[in-house]
Formats: structure tokens, sequence, C-alpha cells
């Protein structure tokens, strides 16, 4: 189809998209589930999106995370915001429902808001925009 920019917009991401054609895309969106009943996003599927637009050298913008926060272990999330840092070490130190195990028994996830959960991939932001 003939328009300026032809993007993928994979929102919300709810399972891991394989490998992508992205032959003749400009530009590919990312995020989260927000809102009531919302789900949590794995932060391989991002990270297999945003590798591939790299490889392909097409530009990735990650728009949230959506309401659930990951951290990859209990030790380590220092890539969420700083409140759901905080947020992470109370719950941790108080078991609670908010928190959830993925299949691998290795990623956690926090229920913490779309604003708190933030847009960071592995510590970076990635705003990046088509050339027209």
């Amino acid at each position: 189809m003939p328009a300026a920019v032809r993007f993928l917009s994979c929102e919300p991401l709810l399972q891991d998209l394989g490998t992508i054609d992205l032959k003749g895309i400009h530009w590919v969106i990312c995020g989260g589930e927000s809102g009531h009943g919302a789900r949590p996003m794995h932060p391989d599927w991002v990270r297999s999106i945003q590798q591939q637009c790299q490889s392909a050298g097409v530009p990735f913008f990650f728009k949230q995370w959506g309401e659930w926060s990951p951290a990859i272990s209990a030790e380590n999330y220092g890539f969420l915001s700083t409140k759901a840092s905080n947020i992470l070490n109370t719950i941790y130190s108080t078991p609670s429902k908010l928190i959830i195990k993925d299949n691998d028994n290795k990623t956690y996830f926090l229920k913490v808001g779309k604003k708190q959960a933030g847009a960071l991939l592995d510590g970076k932001e990635y705003r990046e925009m088509p050339k027209l």
C-alpha cells in the first residue's frame, strides 16, 4: 500500500511474535497492555522485536511496559523506576499477590501502573523515529 510511513504497532504485545518480516517497514512501535485486567509483557518478547529492528535498520519505539513492570530477579531490578523499585523492595519483604512468576521461574512482574512501570528496556529508552 502506498504510504509515506509504513509501520507496525505491536501493542498490546501479548506473546512472542517470532520472526517478523520487516521488508518495506519504516517503523515499529511496541508496548504493553494497560487498564483493568492488563496482562504482563515478557521482556524477551520486546527484546526480540528490538533486536530484529536493529538488524534490519528499522527504527524501534518502545512506548511503555503497561500496568506490569518486569524484574529479571528479586535482586536485579535496576531498570525499574525509582518508585517501582521502592515498591518492589517493600513487597519482596512482605509477600503480596501483586507479584507473579512466569513459566521460566526467573522473571518477576509487579503491577505498579503504566506511569510507574515506565518505558526502559534493559535500562535504555528506545524512542527511535522514522526519517521522512
